[in-house]
């Protein structure tokens, strides 16, 4: 498949679509093999890939560009693939001559540009996720996309490892949720030793648990988890301290990060990298 290089090569994509109903796609993203919807994905991930390229960009942030991009590819091919339908909102919506951008060059853009500058190798997969699952949830305006996306990019990489386990932690303890595979996994991790009375002393707090519970109280800050309990309103009013009070075992997910878990795909973090954090929360 040739790259599309420009407008005038995506308009005539589109004419081709025009009219359409998005439906399931062909399982290579941008097959232009008939009308098909994922021909119109393809399109816009190509356009932005030479964008990018024309670039000057030092080594490291083509390579993180095009990590992005090919793992993106990857995971709209498979939802494609298992039957998942584009969105069908205004979300790919441009007009006739291609003269603007449409919502989903600007997101998609955006979303380039924060793994282009993004240190943190280990976060990438998950901004190719982010940007895929874009393509099919909509659920999310472009409005609500772009604050993701600057959620996201203040994250660091414990920090979507802390969202993952609190979501485990959150399956494990809600009575209503059936045994699933993420409750073995929650159990065979030992989520259920995440400590939920003790409160720190602050003669005793080391580093380690110092610098994991300013992690967990900026995610608390930012509304992605909350602190469930007795103590939930202490934990909030003791200033600059308050965190001491922080019960990692009590720390559920709020609506915001169960969406950022679900677009990230946080559930795909290595298990290794969620054990290193229990120690400490225990």
């Amino acid at each position: 498949m040739k790259l599309i290089k420009n407008r005038k090569q995506l308009r005539k994509v589109f004419a081709r679509v025009k009219g359409l109903i998005p439906s399931m796609a062909s399982a290579t993203v941008g097959m232009a093999a008939g009308p098909l919807s994922g021909a119109v994905v393809g399109a816009f991930l190509n356009l932005a890939e030479n964008d990018f390229a024309s670039r000057v960009l030092s080594d490291r942030e083509k390579d993180r560009v095009q990590v992005t991009l090919s793992l993106a590819k990857k995971r709209i091919a498979e939802r494609i693939t298992a039957g998942d339908s584009i969105r069908t909102d205004d979300f790919f919506q441009t007009d006739e001559n291609m003269d603007r951008n449409c919502k989903a060059d600007e997101v998609l853009e955006s979303l380039l540009l924060v793994s282009q500058r993004e240190p943190q190798q280990s976060k990438i997969p998950y901004m190719a996720y982010l940007l895929a699952n874009c393509c099919f949830d909509q659920s999310l305006d472009s409005s609500e996309l772009h604050i993701m996306i600057k959620i996201a990019e203040k994250l660091s990489y414990r920090q979507l490892c802390l969202l993952s386990l609190v979501n485990l932690n959150g399956i494990l303890t809600d009575d209503t949720l059936a045994f699933t595979q993420q409750s073995a996994r929650a159990h065979q991790l030992g989520v259920r030793n995440l400590r939920k009375e003790h409160r720190l002393k602050w003669e005793s707090v080391t580093m380690h648990e110092y610098l994991m519970l300013r992690d967990c109280t900026e995610l608390c800050e930012k509304e992605l988890i909350f602190h469930r309990g007795p103590n939930a309103s202490r934990f909030v009013e003791e200033g600059s301290n308050y965190w001491l009070n922080l019960r990692p075992g009590r720390l559920i997910l709020m609506e915001s990060g169960g969406v950022l878990c679900k677009l990230m795909q946080l559930h795909q973090i290595p298990d290794s990298d969620l054990a290193d954090l229990i120690p400490t929360l225990s």
